[in-house]
């Protein structure tokens, strides 16, 4: 099933030193977002994952546990049914030292592999939930700007788990540039008195590549053009 959600536009990048292309193109209407029912793996070469290079600091939210980026669907964070009200802010800071331009994300997974992680499957369905919220600051900004936040399950067969695959929309069009940090938050789905369970957390990039100073002086031409243009 896939859904065109929309979102709160941001930058597509915190440096002024950008190619004309990153400059000009702004953030679509909205993210694709995909369920897909069935058992998915965990990737362990994301960029948020335990151990990964790119990875320079993470904080978990009220109830969070590392299990939900460990690489491993058969571990798992859960939130109890009747936790209303609750939220779990969890972010992770991505390694700008190395890479002081930030990065590119290209695409977002969640994953819940029900049944895999010790919760027995064929119920209870309740647990079956994801409702979250993600967003990204980028680099030379303080704020977080929304990217999307979707609610789905529960699912009234058992078919051994599901994935949320979010993406642009845009053939060859990532979803965020010039990246230094994702925030994950996990909101109570709602009016259900149902629980929530993420196995797994996957972000894909690559690092922003850092423009020659050619091109940085024409994306800091491009970024006042663009200004002036909204001025008007």
């Amino acid at each position: 099933m896939k859904k065109i959600l929309p979102r709160t536009p941001g930058p597509r990048s915190g440096l002024l030193a950008l190619s004309l292309l990153a400059v000009l193109s702004h953030p679509a209407a909205g993210v694709s977002v995909v369920v897909e029912e069935g058992s998915f793996p965990g990737s362990s070469l994301d960029l948020i994952n335990s151990g990964s290079p790119d990875l320079a600091a993470v904080f978990l939210g009220t109830g969070s546990s590392g299990a939900m980026h460990d690489g491993s669907p058969a571990t798992y964070t859960a939130w109890a049914t009747g936790d209303f009200g609750f939220s779990s802010v969890n972010t992770f800071n991505l390694d700008t030292v190395a890479n002081p331009a930030g990065y590119r994300i290209s695409e977002i997974e969640v994953v819940t592999a029900f049944g895999a992680g010790g919760i027995a499957t064929g119920g209870p369905f309740g647990y079956w939930n994801q409702r979250v919220l993600i967003e990204y600051s980028t680099v030379g900004t303080t704020d977080y700007f929304e990217l999307v936040e979707y609610d789905e399950g529960p699912v009234e067969e058992d078919p051994g788990g599901y994935r949320v695959t979010v993406s642009e929309p845009a053939f060859g069009v990532d979803l965020a540039y010039g990246v230094d940090s994702l925030r994950f938050t996990i909101l109570d789905p709602r009016e259900r008195d149902d629980g929530v369970v993420i196995s797994e957390l996957d972000v894909f990039g690559r690092a922003e590549p850092v423009p020659e100073p050619g091109m940085a002086l024409l994306g800091g031409l491009a970024g006042l053009m663009a200004m002036g243009r909204r001025r008007r």
